[in-house]
């Protein structure tokens, strides 16, 4: 007979025999060459040998000395035959690169057990580079400055397969900690979450990983630079498809909802997260925190709430909008329209948490009908229902001190409105009236708006608008303005366009950040939705977020020190906890 693995001759099994009868033993292990040695990982095998039939028991001892310090599990061994019997044991766990002994015992019940020669084998030197994927798969791709993942588990478990140097040891969702490869399971559903832990000389970093849920919008995400490069702003929200999301600046969602009416998610400045939501008549402002417990709901009182937009003022109370229509019939001959049209106009009310309306303006008054001026024509209107004609489409309001800044995207204008009087203070864009801002260093500047969006008070008072150029023969940009109320003018300070975007038929965003960054959620053309995309000063791609077959009605950065990762990660442990 000849061993496994090994060229020793028989006289190595004759000597042991000899020695276990002299010494009274029926069964004893005898030694062989260990094989499939891998960095973590090795099968040992050896013979057991017994001298009369019956039930013998075998095991391993191993460890990096001859003290060994571990051993397989006992196993039994049925001898028939009273011959040798090939034996193997795979043992994991081990350390890359080290030297380790090993010897095969046995033993007959009630005997001394004997124990076989030692043996040694080298595991290998492992992995070079820390690597961890999982299977499905994590996005992004592993990077040790990344700190959180999303997977598409589909309600199912988790396979994390694991290759770490020596130096480096991991642990899976409080696992023990390891090195060299291998792969755990981790059970997850839709919206949980699991973390790893990587531990070097220089310390412990930790990782998260969240299942989407099924549903999510696919999305893509790409930036110039590495992926854990700077950024203007912490985080990005945008609502994609009646869900609401908080992306990080590696284009990875954190958090999300789903609500089939959402619109314009927002971060506020007393710590909470508000979107508009709801079917028509029945929308509402919805104050949330982040483990989504309603804290309060509001709407416009008399007349439908408009979800475009809606602001947290500084005295604690909500700016919203909506649209009122006019109680008698409106003759619009003058305008291609019918003598007997409903006109709606836009409303703005200020609201009191509790729901008390303390201040009104509405456009009635203030805008007239020529202001349309050319969408009469081009925008096919009525856009609404039964013979209803949306005039002005008020979708921003802003505070600007004790004024207001709207835009209405059916008049191509944005207008600063007197707090106390109500009446227009200037009028930037749009057909010309006596409040209409002079447009200086624009090359557009008779035309300067096209169904803008987001028109913005910056802190140093500049105004920044997302310019759809609807209409107007050109692709969007983001537009900067310094408005010198005294000088009637509006001069451009700043713009950009994408090459990629031809054209933007609706809704869309346009922040400018201290540093000089552009946030651009560009909206979309007909069913061809366009990019939310960050542009450094430089004009690089620093955040490239896009959704397959949905846009984001806008894209609202939130700074660094407003919002933690902690506690958007709690908020979404406490909805979905494991």
């Amino acid at each position: 007979m000849t061993e496994k693995g090994s060229c020793r001759p028989l006289m190595a099994i004759v000597l042991l025999t000899l020695a276990a009868m002299l010494l009274g033993s029926c069964a004893w292990g005898v030694t062989q060459s260990a094989d499939e040695v891998g960095a973590t990982k090795a099968t040992l095998n050896g013979i057991v040998a017994d001298l009369q039939d019956g039930t013998a028991t075998y095991w391993f001892e191993y460890g990096p000395t001859k003290n060994y310090g571990s051993q397989t599990p006992d196993r039994t061994i049925e001898i028939a035959d009273r011959n040798g019997h090939p034996v193997s044991e795979d043992i994991d766990g081990l350390k890359p690169d080290i030297a380790y002994h090993y010897r095969l015992c046995a033993k007959h019940p009630d005997v001394q057990a004997f124990c076989g020669e030692d043996e040694t084998f080298r595991t290998a030197e492992g992995p070079q580079r820390l690597s961890i994927e999982t299977n499905p798969s994590l996005s992004p791709s592993f990077d040790p400055g990344v700190p959180d993942y999303v997977t598409r588990c589909d309600d199912g478990p988790v396979d994390v397969n694991v290759e770490a140097p020596v130096d480096t040891e991991v642990s899976v969702d409080h696992g023990p900690d390891q090195n060299g490869e291998f792969m755990t399971t981790v059970p997850l559903q839709a919206n949980q979450a699991f973390s790893f832990e990587t531990t070097t000389d220089t310390g412990t970093s930790t990782y998260h990983v969240r299942c989407l849920p099924n549903g999510f919008p696919a999305y893509t995400f790409e930036k110039e630079g590495p992926i854990d490069g700077p950024t203007a702003w912490k985080w990005y929200l945008v609502t994609p498809s009646g869900w609401g999301a908080i992306y990080d600046g590696n284009g990875v969602p954190i958090w999300w909802l789903r609500d089939s009416g959402l619109n314009t998610l927002k971060w506020l400045a007393d710590g909470t997260l508000a979107f508009t939501t709801g079917p028509s008549g029945g929308k509402a402002l919805q104050i949330n925190d982040l483990e989504a417990n309603v804290l309060n709901t509001l709407t416009t009182d008399g007349t439908p709430l408009d979800t475009h937009d809606y602001q947290l003022l500084p005295n604690g109370n909500y700016l919203l909008m909506s649209y009122k229509s006019r109680s008698n019939p409106t003759d619009l001959t003058d305008y291609g329209g019918p003598a007997d049209g409903i006109v709606e106009d836009a409303e703005l009310q200020e609201v009191k948490p509790d729901g008390t309306v303390v201040w009104t303006w509405n456009s009635k008054d203030h805008i007239g009908l020529e202001e349309t001026g050319h969408w009469w024509d081009d925008s096919l209107l009525p856009q609404t229902h039964d013979n209803v004609y949306d005039v002005v489409h008020m979708n921003a309001a802003v505070v600007d001190g004790d004024d207001y800044v709207i835009s209405l995207r059916h008049t191509d204008g944005i207008y600063k409105i007197d707090g106390e009087t109500g009446e227009i203070i200037w009028k930037l864009g749009g057909t010309p009236t006596p409040e209409s801002l002079n447009v200086l260093d624009d090359p557009y500047a008779t035309n300067p708006l096209g169904g803008q969006h987001d028109a913005m008070i910056r802190s140093d008072g500049t105004l920044t608008a997302h310019d759809n150029g609807q209409l107007q023969g050109r692709p969007p940009r983001t537009v900067q303005y310094e408005i010198d109320q005294g000088a009637d003018t509006a001069r451009l300070l700043d713009s950009i366009s994408d090459p990629d975007v031809p054209a933007a038929i609706c809704c869309g965003s346009a922040r400018l950040s201290n540093s000089g960054s552009w946030l651009a959620s560009w909206g979309g053309a007909g069913t061809t939705p366009h990019p939310v995309i960050e542009y450094g000063p430089d004009g690089s791609h620093t955040f490239v977020l896009t959704f397959t077959g949905a846009s984001s009605y806008r894209a609202t950065p939130v700074g660094t020190g407003q919002l933690t990762r902690s506690e958007i990660r709690a908020g979404m442990d406490a909805q979905h906890p494991r």
